[in-house]
């Protein structure tokens, strides 16, 4: 037996002189210049273990360091502990390396198999002035075995019952002591007891628990370390994820803000030339219009003069005829006998001055008829609408309103011209505002003040026009409506189509099928089920030249085909309409 402890305290010595265990506690003085911020560092603790290289036979039998520990008690001014050893550090196999900073302590360490190291970084003076620092290595041999290694450094404890499982008197301040010690967490089933008496016992049951104890409160201080260090990065993750997230909100609502500026700007400009358009628009035709009733004012003066100047020439012809009679009748005294001649040459001229007489006259009424024709027209030199409104229903009753008249194969596409008057002249011709024939027409016509003033509106019609008569027509009703809404199924009163309110309907707009080169307004249609062969409706304004083959045909536009019968129709059967007529009848 004491040969086997000769051979252990040989090797041990031998750990001593080839290895390096090294604990050192190295004060600092704070740094008024040191970068670190509030944080001055007032002592540094190093503790570095170093094993033989294993260069020859005998080394590869020594032992690995798996772990490195430093751990720390701190110590009141009489030297009594004031709480337990708490782990400060540690790097084991399984956690190879460590960086952090907490608690007012930075820890960096490494760990090898020949080699482990940790150091440490105090800001708080009890840790640089009132604490008691352990370091603790623990090896592992090739044959599996176990062995710990234990030095202490700082200031002295006042009992050696409080040193982290070291039997030592005579621990003073800043002095290292190191020696062998069992495993960190020792298994008592594994201890060997030399000393067979009971207080012996108690004394080392007593340690085993208290390293039972301090392995637990290490393992826990490791991982409230470890979910301190995950919530830390969990908190940075989380701040640089909402920090992401709302600069994109941040870009996000600057671009949809510049865009909805954009948008409000260009609405602006646009609103603001069509209202200029408009006005130029108005000043023109009204222009115009006071132009025509200063012209037309005019020669209703002119003929009122022309008129004054025949009366006069009347009167005086009267008082010629006056002067006549009493020339004959003092001739009839004095001349007997040539009473007869002499009356026959009063006759004749008495029969040339009634001639003149009656043509006088017809010329007078002739003109009296168009000066009131004028008056009436044109009454106190403003310009008076007195042809707007039609019996188009042969009722008796002039109540129906001309809105619009839609001219066919003039070149002049219908739907702008309906909704903004597009291509209009300020003047049309007077035959552009009838359907009779009468006059020539060669534009559509708009009665501007009835579109842009739809208001109080009973029923509005729809009629087609061929040959100067009307052969269809659909009343819509008027209420509630708008100058675009009015022309929808929903809104038929009465047709000249009796199938037109139950058949299905794919179009029934004034905008119709807009789409491509296809543009078809005023638009009623039934289906495009079966192409060109089954497409069929009951009225389109055509304002293209293509299509199917019924609307390719024609040599100008736009073009009106309606269905004929008295229910819809194919269009290649269509027939062809001259005009169409929009009539508002008010409330």
């Amino acid at each position: 037996m004491a040969k086997l402890y000769l051979l252990s305290l040989v090797f041990l010595l031998f750990q001593l002189l080839c290895g390096g265990f090294d604990l050192t506690l190295d004060p600092h003085s704070p740094d008024p210049s040191s970068q670190h911020g509030p944080r001055q560092v007032c002592s540094v603790l190093q503790c570095v273990e170093t094993l033989p290289d294993g260069s020859d036979d005998h080394a590869n039998r020594t032992r690995t360091v798996t772990s490195l520990t430093v751990s720390g008690i701190r110590i009141n001014g009489l030297g009594d502990v004031s709480g337990r050893w708490r782990e400060l550090a540690s790097v084991t196999s399984q956690r190879p390396t460590l960086n952090r900073v907490s608690d007012g302590v930075k820890v960096t360490g490494t760990l090898s198999d020949l080699q482990a190291s940790l150091s440490l970084e105090f800001s708080k003076v009890i840790d640089c002035q009132d604490s008691q620092f352990s370091c603790v290595a623990i090896y592992v041999d090739r044959a599996g075995q176990t062995s710990v290694k234990k030095s202490l450094v700082g200031k002295a404890i006042g009992s050696s019952d409080y040193a982290p499982h070291i039997q030592n008197d005579n621990v003073s301040d800043n002095v290292a002591v190191t020696e062998n010690v069992p495993d960190k967490v020792p298994d008592l089933q594994k201890v060997s007891w030399n000393d067979g008496s009971l207080p012996g016992l108690l004394l080392q049951l007593t340690n085993s628990i208290q390293m039972k104890v301090d392995w637990v409160g290490s393992r826990l201080a490791d991982s409230i370390n470890a979910l301190e260090n995950r919530l830390e990065d969990k908190i940075g993750q989380l701040k640089e994820v909402e920090d992401d997230r709302r600069d994109r909100l941040d870009d996000d609502m600057e671009k949809r803000l510049r865009a909805l500026v954009s948008t409000v700007d260009d609405l602006e400009s646009r609103l603001e030339d069509k209202m200029t358009q408009k006005l130029d628009q108005m000043l023109q035709n009204l222009g115009k219009l006071e132009s025509s009733c200063t012209d037309k004012a005019g020669a209703g003066d002119q003929l009122t003069s022309q008129l004054t100047t025949l009366k006069d020439k009347l009167d005086t012809n009267t008082r010629t005829l006056e002067t006549c009679v009493s020339e004959v009748r003092s001739l009839n005294g004095s001349l007997g006998q040539n009473v007869d001649q002499c009356m026959w040459a009063v006759d004749n001229r008495l029969s040339d001055l009634a001639s003149g007489l009656n043509n006088v006259s017809g010329l007078t009424h002739a003109l009296m008829s168009q000066v009131s024709t004028i008056r009436n027209g044109y009454g106190g030199g403003a310009l008076v609408p007195v042809s707007e409104f039609f019996d188009p229903l042969n009722t008796g009753k002039t109540e129906w309103r001309m809105a619009f008249r839609g001219t066919a194969f003039n070149n002049v596409r219908v739907l702008p011209a309906y909704m903004y008057g597009t291509g209009i002249p300020a003047q049309v011709e007077e035959g552009c505002k009838q359907f009779n024939r009468s006059l020539p027409c060669s534009n559509h016509y708009r009665n501007n003040h009835a579109l842009d003033n739809w208001s109080g509106v009973d029923e509005v019609l729809f009629a087609i026009y061929k040959d100067g008569q009307m052969v269809k027509r659909v009343v819509f009703n008027g209420k509630g409506s708008t100058f675009t809404s009015w022309f929808a199924a929903n809104r038929v009163l009465m047709s000249s189509w009796v199938d037109l309110t139950t058949q299905p309907h794919n179009f029934f707009s004034i905008v119709g099928h807009d789409g491509g080169d296809h543009f078809r307004r005023f638009f009623i249609n039934m289906d495009f089920d079966q192409g060109c062969n089954g497409y069929r409706g009951w009225f389109k304004a055509q304002e293209t030249f293509v299509g199917c083959p019924d609307e390719k045909d024609t040599l100008a536009i736009p073009k009106f085909n309606f269905a004929p019968g008295d229910t819809f129709s194919l269009w290649s059967g269509a027939a062809v309409a001259d005009a169409f007529g929009i009539f508002l009848r008010y409330e």
